[in-house]
């Protein structure tokens, strides 16, 4: 092993060969060891036929010459680590990873060790959208909790802009915080883009635009928030990120059966909190309905039901497409 054999062989003649090894000069096959049998004092029997470069690594037969290895824009993988490996490549020149702003906003949220008190929730979107960027490969940062005041968020945001590719503000779309957040995008300088979007839930979400930092005004109900962030929010970091293709938004989708009728106002994209029970050979996607303010769908439920805008929902038995949340399998 690891240095080319000090002999060749001829017609009927046969070596043995470690796994891995350079074949000597003259062969042009390999038999398994567990194949032959060896027989005193200087022959091999080969117990199958063996074809001409079986078990052969041949040049050009992993990679060819002038191939495209890595394209801009793949997600590296172990396995493409160690392809950069075997071609001798210490480094290599990637996107950096997006450094991604959290901004929670509402006088009625507190942190995650307090006691909520009358009217009060604790901040757990802050959680939601720190674990979605970070698992797509994100730098998540948390730059703090805004009150009800355009001072408060905007010196927030001021923060977000000059230190992050992308700030997320929990909250920052609804009616309540509608004046304030748009107050403080018009007084940083920032373009909006879109207010309001045709999907149930997250009608409210807001996309702005200051110099090169992407703004994301989110609902503050946990399940509007969620949604819209996996949805809608990442494919839009995957992209900061130089990730091609960066849509659609899940890895991977399933094809199931609707177990039941699931009702859709036209005119909008509708995402159904489903979970998956497969049944004989037949994989079936039941709803899990909640408001848009409760989380128990989102945990309870493996994936999401996409309804088309000019669908009025599906029937029982129709085959559906769902997006799991688990990027696992």
């Amino acid at each position: 092993m690891g240095e080319a054999p000090a002999f060749s062989i001829g017609p009927e003649e046969a070596a043995a060969i470690p796994t891995g090894g350079m074949m000597p000069e003259g062969a042009d096959g390999v038999v398994m060891l567990e194949y032959t049998r060896r027989i005193p004092p200087a022959e091999v029997e080969v117990l199958r036929p063996v074809s001409p470069w079986e078990n052969v690594m041949r040049p050009g037969e992993d990679f060819k010459a002038g191939e495209e290895l890595l394209p801009r824009g793949k997600r590296l993988k172990p396995q493409d680590v160690a392809l950069c490996a075997t071609l001798g490549l210490e480094e290599i020149d990637v996107f950096r990873r997006p450094k991604v702003g959290i901004i929670s906003t509402g006088d009625e949220i507190v942190p995650v060790h307090e006691t909520p008190g009358p009217g009060q929730i604790r901040d757990s979107n802050h959680y939601a959208l720190w674990g979605i960027a970070e698992e797509i490969g994100c730098v998540p940062l948390y730059l703090g909790h805004a009150r009800d005041e355009e001072s408060s968020l905007l010196r927030l945001l001021e923060e977000g802009v000059e230190s992050c590719d992308a700030v997320l503000i929990s909250g920052g779309s609804s009616v309540g915080a509608r004046d304030v957040t748009m107050a403080a995008l018009k007084a940083l300088g920032a373009e909006v883009l879109v207010h309001g979007v045709a999907i149930s839930p997250g009608k409210p979400t807001l996309l702005a635009l200051k110099g090169g930092t992407v703004l994301w005004g989110l609902p503050g109900h946990p399940a509007s928030c969620t949604v819209v962030a996996l949805v809608m929010v990442r494919p839009s970091l995957k992209r900061i990120g130089g990730e091609q293709p960066y849509l659609p938004p899940f890895p991977y989708e399933l094809k199931a059966i609707a177990s039941r009728n699931i009702p859709s106002a036209p005119g909008r994209e509708d995402f159904v909190r489903v979970t998956l029970r497969k049944e004989g050979e037949v994989l079936y996607a039941y709803p899990v309905f909640g408001k848009s303010g409760a989380l128990s769908s989102l945990v309870k439920g493996d994936g999401l039901l996409r309804i088309d805008a000019q669908k009025e929902g599906v029937a029982e038995g129709e085959e559906v497409t769902v997006w799991p949340f688990s990027t696992s399998g």
